[in-house]
């Protein structure tokens, strides 16, 4: 195999999967990191804050004097344009923290608990003027399971990310072409931002279902990027972040049934969910309906 020559890298997105990568970029030969474009330089290494590029100030001749062969962008809230890509001589690719082409746009890893998979992951994809659109370069999956979180499953998407623009850029510097596999239209979902919006439980659902979209939306300690599950009793309202599954018991849709070992509160099934850490005060009393 012929010698490969240094391939010129900029690096876009946000900063906790950037971060990540960057000491993975020593072990790669032949990468040659040229820019970072973000949002903010905050907690970059010194070396990397001397060739950060704030989107907001991006313009075609920053990206002309880079003379970059790749960009490899991490779930960055901006688009590129068209004429930004083309400056990128080899490509430019995506990691998209969700598997495409079924759970394309925003917030993937939330949708994936909510539809109950027993699996994510996340897709490395090649960007064009779409969004999340392009043909799949390299895609891992990992499972999913009851004990998971909105954050978990988000957390592992990232950790997923890394890995898989840390195998591309060790194809790359081997000399390797990275995958083109067009995705199947015919299978493709697009979430947008507003399909999260709603974050009241419906307890007319069955069990399962408000357990998943419960902690989907679970992020503690931190902060939800879409939305925390909420419900109501008379004029309260209140938050639900984890709940667990119980039993069947009679009692219509929202009602608590039981106060032994938790709250449980009856679903649209016949089955019981059970209350986390989020009961609210003054305490739920048997008969109380939620909603």
């Amino acid at each position: 195999m012929a010698k490969t020559k240094n391939q010129r890298l900029v690096l876009s997105g946000s900063l906790e999967p950037l971060l990540k990568l960057l000491p993975l970029l020593s072990s790669i030969q032949n990468i040659e990191l040229v820019g970072i474009i973000a949002d903010s330089d905050k907690d970059l290494p010194a070396a990397q804050k001397q060739i950060f590029i704030s989107f907001d100030a991006l313009t075609s001749k920053d990206l002309k004097a880079l003379q970059a062969d790749w960009l490899f962008n991490f779930d960055f809230p901006h688009r590129f344009s068209l004429e930004l890509l083309d400056f990128f001589r080899a490509g430019a690719m995506n990691a998209h923290p969700g598997l495409l082409p079924k759970y394309a746009g925003a917030f993937p890893y939330q949708w994936a608990l909510r539809n109950d998979e027993a699996e994510a992951g996340a897709t490395l994809h090649w960007m064009t003027d779409g969004t999340d659109g392009g043909a799949i370069a390299l895609e891992q999956t990992f499972p999913i399971t009851d004990d998971d979180t909105g954050l978990s499953v988000y957390q592992q998407t990232i950790e997923t990310s890394v890995q898989l623009v840390q195998n591309a850029l060790n194809l790359i510097s081997m000399g390797e072409k990275l995958p083109i596999m067009p995705q199947d239209k015919f299978k493709r979902r697009y979430f947008y931002p507003e399909d999260s919006k709603s974050c009241e439980i419906d307890w007319s659902i069955s069990a399962r279902k408000i357990f998943n979209f419960v902690r989907a939306g679970n992020f503690a300690p931190h902060s939800s990027p879409s939305y925390v599950a909420q419900t109501h009793l008379f004029q309260k309202t209140f938050q639900i972040r984890n709940c667990s599954l119980g039993e069947r018991a009679l009692g219509q849709a929202g009602m608590v049934s039981s106060l032994k070992n938790g709250t449980h509160i009856v679903c649209g099934d016949g089955f019981t969910v059970i209350l986390g850490t989020d009961t609210p005060t003054p305490p739920l009393k048997v008969g109380d309906i939620l909603g």
